[in-house]
């Protein structure tokens, strides 16, 4: 579960990240509830302690009383040693892994492994409900997850985003353990859904191009595995939550929103462009004829364009009149869908320039956004639930931070 763990810490550190302020477990944590837990871990401790004193002493006056019945005693021995050997799987169970954990980490150089975070842990973070989150365990999260939040934050409140990252962690194991408990499962074929989804609005974002998906997802170090791990965590994560809260979106619901804010749906013209650019007018020239011979435009923008967009194959996507300078404007917002424009100078350089699609001005009515609408408002609802569920799970639990085995730099 370890992959999961990793990847639900991001997804949690979205969620927090959304909320006002930053939520820390120890605040739920009364001094009372502080001082109960630790008086009934010394009497824990206490019985540990005294259990194997009295089961010697039992042993030994057993011995004594049956000294001339060797089988007897042998078998006292054997029913004895079988109820110790229950009692302490039942109750070292869960302490039995923790514990190994700790000792393992004991011989482990935090500062030389994970010195330069701003924060990392010599020790347990946190115990809940008896479970401890190890060193080992926050700081590969730590270091796999703290490139989310900002530099200059975590520079200026280290204290602060300690504390944000350590409720992440301890809502993570929550989730996780919840997950478990019952049984959330998702199949092969609801993942290759989920991916052919993903790919189909990022081809849609880029013109239909799959080859610019692919070039994007390899830019950004996604691989096939990572992004079926990706689909089948956000998959548990949703699944769990709807199944004890409702997040679906009627009709009746999209419509009152779209009508309560028309604002948004008021659309500018823009064009859907991809272009090549170049600095030479020549080379312009006989990119464009090669182009109008029918050569590929995705693959001479990738190996001819300086533009940034030269590795999507030109795509800028959806463009305004005021996004880009008035010279290219003027051309992209005159050129028919599918038509490829002669060299265009602008102060940028020398453009070929061809329009996906064109979207004219004025109010998008609700049929067209109906089904994008819905979508958005379950996300909305879906994170809503998320935070309802997180401080569930968190109300119900026995949580204990220990900052003490937690370093901040400088």
């Amino acid at each position: 579960m370890e992959r999961f763990r990793v990847r639900i810490v991001c997804i949690v550190i979205g969620l927090l990240l959304a909320m006002v302020t930053v939520t820390g477990c120890e605040s739920d944590e009364s001094d009372d509830g502080a001082d109960e837990r630790q008086v009934q871990t010394t009497e824990q401790d206490d019985d540990h302690i005294d259990g194997p004193e009295e089961r010697d002493s039992e042993k030994g006056d057993q011995e004594a009383d049956d000294s001339d019945d060797d089988k007897i005693g042998a078998e006292s021995e054997e029913d004895e040693e079988s109820e110790d050997d229950d009692e302490d799987s039942q109750d070292g169970e869960e302490e039995g892994s923790a514990e190994d954990d700790e000792e393992a980490d004991e011989d482990v150089d935090w500062a030389e492994e994970f010195g330069h975070l701003p924060f990392y842990a010599t020790g347990a973070v946190a115990i809940v409900d008896g479970e401890r989150i190890t060193a080992r365990e926050f700081n590969q999260t730590a270091a796999d997850q703290l490139g989310q939040i900002p530099a200059d934050a975590l520079q200026a409140e280290p204290e602060e985003i300690l504390q944000f990252f350590i409720d992440a962690v301890i809502v993570a194991h929550l989730l996780e353990r919840e997950v478990e408990r019952k049984g959330v499962e998702v199949t092969d074929a609801e993942i290759d859904e989920a991916i052919r989804e993903f790919r189909t609005m990022l081809e849609l974002q880029m013109g239909g191009d799959t080859e610019a998906v692919d070039a994007m997802l390899a830019q950004q170090g996604i691989t096939d595995a990572e992004l079926r791990m990706q689909a089948e965590q956000d998959l548990l994560a949703e699944k769990l939550i709807s199944q004890s809260r409702d997040i679906s979106v009627s009709d009746q619901r999209a419509r009152q929103f779209y009508n309560q804010n028309q604002a948004m749906f008021q659309q500018q013209e823009s064009a859907l462009v991809r272009h090549i650019l170049v600095d030479d007018e020549d080379e312009a020239k006989t990119l464009a004829g090669r182009l109008k011979e029918g050569g590929s435009f995705e693959s001479l923008a990738r190996q001819h364009s300086t533009c940034r967009s030269a590795p999507h194959g030109g795509e800028l996507g959806a463009i305004t009149r005021e996004q880009v300078v008035p010279e290219f404007a003027d051309v992209a917002f005159s050129l028919s869908v599918g038509e490829i424009s002669d060299p265009v100078e602008s102060s940028l350089g020398w453009h070929i320039i061809q329009v996906h699609r064109r979207q004219e001005e004025g109010t998008v009515s609700f049929e067209e956004v109906k089904e994008d609408l819905k979508m958005m408002l379950a996300a909305q609802r879906l994170q809503e639930a998320a935070l309802e569920l997180i401080e569930e799970l968190r109300d119900d639990a026995e949580i204990e931070i220990l900052e003490d085995n937690v370093v901040i730099d400088g």
